[in-house]
């Protein structure tokens, strides 16, 4: 059953026939922060798209009009959920509301000692009432984006070879996933059977955006891409292992996606970037022209019994 909302408003279960409207509510948020509108119907279908509406999501209507979502989730670290709240809607304490909702859920789906959750950079309202329900930051992520006006030139490093992903090769190119990211925050190693399959499904099944760096006949390097993600080209991972850098591989893998891309008629193309990441990410992908127009918090809390990761 879920929790009753504040008067006049009323909570129900959302469905996927809502997404529509979901991304309406997200770009409403984003238009009043002043970043860009990016947030299509698509991106919540497929960032949503295995979480089950019926039992871990709540929708709030004011009669017939969306002024609330949020949705809780199982991540490898936890429990975890997400909120929005419609700007012509703020001050009513929907916010309050869903955190209260979806917090106890989201412990029982992480089977946890702790929940986490993230904030746009620039909502300080948010960031007060996180606070005063008991969350902390714990870390700060990017989205950064690059606008091409001109084909990339994918620089020549001696002895590697920058090539699309044969068949045959998905256990080498999970392997070096694992490898490249084994020391990133918050990285939980997976099994290769589920993350395949995974990935397969995120691409849309096109994996004509998955290459590798070669060198002495071994894969040291992998770049994954979508075609299309909020609205602009978008790379969702480029990991090398820590034996082969300082040899100017991930920025080869890097702008080989970006050409990629263009070839592909995207002229904008994004990613998202720990911001603490230690192996200097952030500075690779500003020296590509990359800028950073949009930030969010993550923010955790400690619930009885628990302790708090770092």
């Amino acid at each position: 059953m879920i929790p009753e909302p504040p008067a006049p408003f009323l909570a129900l279960r959302p469905s996927m026939a809502d997404a529509g409207e979901i991304a309406e509510l997200i770009t409403a948020l984003d238009r009043v922060r002043g970043v860009l509108e990016e947030t299509t119907e698509a991106d919540v279908r497929r960032d949503w798209a295995e979480t089950d509406f019926a039992t871990d999501a709540v929708a709030v209507r004011d009669g017939d009009r969306l002024v609330a979502f949020g949705v809780a989730e199982r991540t490898p670290t936890g429990g975890f959920f997400d909120g929005y709240v419609h700007p012509d809607s703020v001050g009513h304490g929907l916010g309050r509301y869903l955190i209260r909702t979806l917090e106890p859920h989201a412990r029982e789906l992480g089977e946890g000692p702790t929940v986490r959750t993230t904030v746009s950079l620039t909502d300080d309202d948010a960031h007060r009432l996180l606070e005063a329900e008991g969350y902390r930051p714990v870390r700060r992520w990017l989205r950064m984006l690059v606008d091409l006006d001109a084909e990339p030139i994918v620089p020549e490093i001696p002895g590697v070879e920058i090539r699309p992903l044969r068949p045959g090769e998905e256990r080498a190119f999970h392997d070096v996933f694992e490898r490249s990211f084994a020391a990133h925050w918050d990285h939980v190693p997976g099994p290769f059977e589920e993350w395949w399959p995974k990935l397969v499904e995120r691409s849309g099944g096109d994996l004509s955006l998955l290459f590798v760096a070669e060198r002495a006949g071994a894969i040291v390097g992998e770049t994954s891409g979508l075609r299309e993600r909020y609205r602009m080209g978008w790379v969702g991972t480029v990991g090398v292992v820590p034996e082969a850098r300082g040899l100017g591989i991930g920025r080869a893998l890097l702008l080989h996606q970006f050409a990629s891309q263009w070839e592909r008629g995207q002229r904008r193309v994004g990613l998202g970037v720990d911001a603490g990441n230690e192996t200097g990410a952030t500075r690779l992908y500003e020296s590509v022209g990359m800028t950073s127009p949009w930030g969010a918090v993550a923010y955790e809390k400690e619930l009885a019994g628990g302790t708090v990761s770092s």
